[in-house]
């Protein structure tokens, strides 16, 4: 027993010194706060006994059966050393939250709250959440995490794709309508299920898609026929005469068969660059082709139905070191922070990912800038982005 509140103490002024030296980081000092403490007695004494002896799996794994045994006494005892923590004051991130929620409302007003027809929900009833994925923002680590935790035979076998929580998916055929505040209702989701997703800057998420794309040969494969191949044809001009021959070995190329010589004059050999890449996704919406509204750099507001399915909280992954801590506790998954953290972006990968989406947005010519940030003019507005 004595192990066991030690190991929880320990682990809880960890956590507490861990959320308060983030919440420091973004917002500055907080000032004198109360020490973590026991405010059990008998608890704090047991917390101050020195065992010298080592603990060996066995020692551990009996003294954790003790304590479930004596549920009385020692299973109460861990509650309230549990509960006796303080917790980390995040009043400054739920009003900026808070704020976001209200100018979203407000944005969707003023706009009529357009109806995209989108359905992205996806509700886990283990934990009473439900999470709206947007593409290049941490959607993957959410992902892995459900998967871990609700479904850990599949984690088993490293099935991580998303087919793996499509159960989950709220379906268009099985909205209710509007009821409890929320325009659209589903039957499998109860009414007080907190809804939340996480953003980041448009053009971020579409400089991220290209570069995983053009910096690995298995990506370059997996989108060839989607835009890698397709952006290539449309930018670079060959003699008609050699267009056949070019194009096979351009297939080949990227289909991983063929390694061009270096004397090679073949044009096509070359991963597109980004202007070519944004030329093709522009001219393939404009021609209302599917592919160039992949969902990877569909506009958040539209992927998420923003004014249509009315989420509790939107976070920015921008801003994660301070509000993914104050998201967890909402959500009742605070003991994951140390895995969310360790997952996302460190700040100073942002500040590098903000400086690259401005050198490659220079590569663009001022209609093409003109026409993306079109694109993402409503993501603007509505979560406070600007253009770059």
């Amino acid at each position: 027993k004595q192990w066991y509140q030690r190991r929880v103490r320990g682990e809880q002024i960890a956590q507490w010194q861990m959320v308060r030296d983030l919440v420091e980081s973004q917002y500055g000092e907080l000032g004198e706060m109360a020490e973590p403490n026991i405010n059990n007695s008998q608890a704090g004494k047991d917390a101050e006994v020195v065992d010298t002896q080592p603990v060996t799996d066995q020692d551990q794994f009996a003294e954790q059966q003790d304590s479930v045994g004596d549920e009385q006494e020692s299973v109460g005892e861990v509650q309230t050393a549990q509960t006796a923590a303080p917790l980390i004051d995040f009043s400054e991130v739920a009003e900026k939250i808070t704020a976001r929620m209200d100018h979203i409302k407000s944005v969707c007003t003023a706009r009529k709250d357009p109806n995209f027809n989108t359905f992205h929900i996806f509700y886990f009833d283990k934990f009473g959440i439900s999470w709206v994925p947007v593409y290049k923002a941490s959607s993957t680590n959410w992902k892995q995490f459900f998967i871990q935790q609700v479904y850990p035979e599949k984690a088993a076998r490293n099935d991580y794709g998303l087919p793996a929580v499509w159960d989950k998916l709220l379906k268009k055929g099985e909205n209710k309508g509007s009821r409890d505040g929320r325009k659209r209702t589903f039957e499998r989701e109860p009414r007080n299920s907190i809804r939340f997703t996480i953003i980041r800057h448009p053009l971020s998420r579409l400089v991220s898609h290209y570069r995983k794309t053009i910096t690995s040969a298995g990506e370059m494969k997996a989108l060839k026929n989607m835009w890698v191949k397709p952006s290539i044809l449309l930018a670079r001009k060959v003699p008609s005469n050699l267009r056949k021959q070019y194009e096979n070995e351009l297939e080949r190329w990227l289909s991983g068969t063929f390694t061009p010589s270096s004397d090679s004059t073949n044009p096509y050999l070359k991963a597109p660059t980004f202007s070519e890449f944004v030329s093709w996704m522009l001219a393939a919406r404009k021609k209302r082709d599917w592919r160039g509204t992949n969902d990877h750099w569909t506009p958040a507001s539209q992927w998420t139905d923003i004014c249509q399915n009315n989420l509790d909280f939107v976070v920015k992954l921008e801003n994660e070191q301070v509000e993914i801590p104050y998201l967890l506790e909402q959500l009742g998954l605070s003991e994951h922070l140390e895995y969310f953290l360790g997952k996302h972006n460190s700040s100073g990968e942002k500040e590098v990912a903000g400086s690259e989406v401005e050198r490659y947005m220079s590569e663009l010519s001022e209609e093409q800038k003109a026409r993306v940030n079109d694109i993402y003019e409503m993501d603007y507005e509505v979560f406070g982005y600007d253009p770059v």
